[in-house]
């Protein structure tokens, strides 16, 4: 296992690094498969197989056991944060509901959901977090896509309340498609939902999301749920 995670961090990519992750995991349940045997056939005692079976139990939730914590770091707001020197065809206009009149896309995917989502009456708030905003995972930075604010009437009392939703887009809905999602991605997204879980705050995680149509189901499933409570 431990050669596994040295030849994956010596890969010198995310991708090579999470695909050994993946690999060491698989190889601790190897080894504890083969504990069993060992003792059935009496290569090894009782003790000393529930012992082992323990270390390797132990093992198995460090390598996929990744865990994120409160801490005292604040990020004060900076206008210069979200300016980039970027050509022109870099942006699109966002007049509605974007937090700045133009936003920075950096794929077709990206422009597609801006599109899409300044057109949407429900959202009171479309932006980019700023580049400082980055959730640390072990094969690197992670800086979500977009920062959605929506608002909706409870068909209950019909008060309105604010929702609010952090957007991972790709060319994809499925986080197991591995056709469209690399290793790293899918790594990445896992430890942002552990992330957003245990702030604890009303903030949903959406991802990965290939328009903003398909985020407008998922929102309206959590906004509804949301609302029965």
């Amino acid at each position: 296992m431990s050669n596994n995670k040295a030849e994956g961090f010596d890969r010198m990519s995310e991708q090579g690094f999470v695909r050994f992750l993946y690999i060491s995991q698989a190889s601790c349940s190897e080894v504890k498969s083969m504990l069993y045997p060992a003792n059935r056939l009496n290569y090894m005692e009782r003790e000393t197989t529930q012992h082992f079976i323990a270390n390797a139990n132990e093992v198995g939730r460090i390598i996929r056991g990744l865990n994120y914590h409160f801490t005292d770091e604040t990020f004060p707001f900076e206008f210069n944060n979200f300016v980039k020197q970027v050509e022109h065809g870099g942006y699109r206009d966002t007049p509605n509901r974007g937090f700045y009149d133009r936003m920075h896309t950096d794929s077709d995917v990206e422009r597609k959901f801006v599109l899409g989502a300044d057109l949407d009456d429900e959202i009171i708030c479309l932006t980019k977090p700023p580049a400082y905003y980055k959730i640390p995972t072990p094969i690197g930075n992670y800086n979500p896509d977009f920062g959605i604010v929506m608002k909706r009437n409870s068909l209950r009392d019909g008060k309105e309340s604010e929702f609010y939703f952090v957007i991972e887009t790709k060319g994809t809905n499925d986080i197991n498609d591995k056709k469209a999602l690399k290793e790293s991605e899918i790594y990445k997204i896992e430890c942002a939902l552990k992330h957003f879980t245990i702030l604890g705050v009303e903030v949903q995680y959406k991802a990965p999301v290939k328009d903003s149509r398909y985020f407008k189901t998922e929102a309206s499933k959590n906004i509804n749920a949301l609302n029965e409570k």
